[in-house]
């Protein structure tokens, strides 16, 4: 009959219900600490150490080179291939331009137009 009624009582009634832990010593049994908690009480605690871990979490991955370790995300040497990569681009790019100026240069010179300085 008792655990019907306490089945009956809504979610709030049986949140705030008030509990007692204490901490003992094992060997002496001295009392060392005594705390009054409710579930709800131990609910919120929990959840905000859930949430507070998370954006720890959240933060580093973020805010740090850790992201890089996710897959997906991209590889580390492929950062710095690609840094090569591009340097080597932009080098063969002046060389373009530099063998177009002399081939165009070439090329008046040889059809006989006279340059204007």
């Amino acid at each position: 009959m008792a655990e019907e009624q306490s089945k009956k009582k809504p979610l709030m009634e049986r949140l705030k219900h008030t509990y007692r832990m204490v901490i003992m010593n094992n060997e002496t049994f001295e009392e060392i600490g005594s705390y009054r908690l409710t579930l709800l009480n131990v609910y919120i605690v929990l959840s905000m150490l859930v949430v507070v871990g998370s954006m720890i979490v959240l933060s580093l991955v973020v805010f740090t080179p850790l992201k890089r370790m996710i897959p997906g995300y991209g590889d580390v040497n492929l950062r710095e291939e690609l840094i090569a990569l591009n340097e080597e681009v932009d080098s063969l790019g002046q060389k373009l331009q530099a063998e177009v100026s002399y081939s165009e240069a070439l090329r008046r010179r040889l059809s006989g137009e006279v340059e204007k300085a």
